[in-house]
């Protein structure tokens, strides 16, 4: 499915709810309305429009550590062959998260969620196993050194590592059915999660509150990289001496979304968004080359996005169609840059 932005897009009207989703993902219809002149039902055609078209993706996310999964890492994955069936095959693998063809030193990263290291050695195996995958070097992720994905900007490398502590939060059938729903549909209704989850609407309307509230669940608002004209990369960096202070000048950066320490060649690995390629071409050229201790730079720019973080279905012990229906309801693939 290719998005229709002559369908998708069509007024100033719908860059308004955009901007408001960004800020509300769950936002009532009325008050979406109030804000725009228009009737709470108008709003609701409109918002369903521009999912249909895959202009506007509203999802939820949980962090898996939250779920047990403790071992994670980005696989930078060289392809003989097409790139974009392999990427589609490891899509569809549980335990990926986020997956992306790249202009860079490899042809696809793979960001890979599991319990442990023993099943991420078995799922760094699989991928070997994906036609056309001829190498793989393997960055095990050791810590979040800064978040910053505020409500402006949806994440992709790391997107699901929002929350980690998982003691603070326990989970039952209920929490997880409603949050299954939430993660195809952010703007599920309390009645729809009540149903869902098989508790009454209060105590469903009680509980989706506190997963919300608390952090355990964000709700991302997707939009199509066609309508904003962004463009995103990752970038690892090679530090010397201490990366703290380095992280702190990153902090300072705000086209930074992502730090993440991590094994191999690459100290740290960011994801940034820029308004242009030539502004990327300054943030590289530039800007993090003047951060005392930054030694080296290798840029991933990324070109097609074949899963992103809310699309995980290994938390739910899925087949991978969760994957496959929410990439169908965001375009099949989104194109980037």
């Amino acid at each position: 499915m290719i998005v229709d932005m002559d369908a998708g897009i069509t007024d100033e009207v719908d860059r308004k709810l955009i901007a408001m989703l960004h800020q509300d993902g769950r936002a009532s219809y009325a008050n979406l309305g109030a804000a725009v002149g228009l009737t709470g039902e108008a709003i609701q055609q409109r918002l369903n429009r521009l999912d249909t078209t895959g202009a506007v993706k509203v999802v939820g996310s949980v962090a898996p550590g939250l779920l047990g999964y403790r071992s994670s890492g980005l696989i930078a994955v060289t392809v003989s062959g097409s790139a974009a069936r392999a990427a589609r095959e490891i899509a569809d693998l549980d335990f990926t998260d986020f997956v992306v063809t790249t202009a860079g030193g490899f042809d696809l990263l793979v960001e890979v969620i599991c319990r442990d290291d023993d099943a991420f050695a078995c799922a760094l195996d699989t991928l070997r196993e994906v036609t056309g995958v001829s190498g793989c070097q393997t960055f095990m992720y050791l810590d979040v050194k800064m978040y910053a994905y505020g409500e402006t900007t949806a994440p992709g490398l790391g997107g699901n590592h929002h929350q980690q502590d998982a003691a603070a939060y326990q989970l039952d059938d209920a929490d997880k059915a409603m949050i299954a729903l939430l993660c195809q549909d952010g703007r599920a209704s309390f009645a729809d999660l009540a149903a869902a989850s098989g508790i009454s609407y209060t105590s469903a309307r009680r509980r989706a509150l506190r997963l919300l509230d608390s952090g355990v669940v964000r709700i991302n608002t997707f939009v199509d990289p066609h309508v904003e004209d962004k463009i995103r990369a990752g970038i690892g960096l090679r530090i010397h001496g201490p990366t703290d202070s380095v992280v702190s000048d990153l902090e300072g950066f705000e086209e930074v979304g992502m730090v993440l320490s991590t094994t191999g060649p690459h100290d740290l690995i960011i994801e940034v968004t820029c308004a242009s390629k030539s502004d990327l071409a300054d943030l590289i050229g530039r800007r993090l080359r003047a951060i005392p201790g930054l030694s080296r730079t290798e840029t991933y720019n990324y070109l097609t996005i074949y899963k992103l973080p809310f699309a995980w279905g290994g938390w739910a012990g899925g087949n991978g169609d969760s994957a496959v229906l929410l990439g169908e309801a965001i375009g099949g693939h989104t194109e980037v840059g």
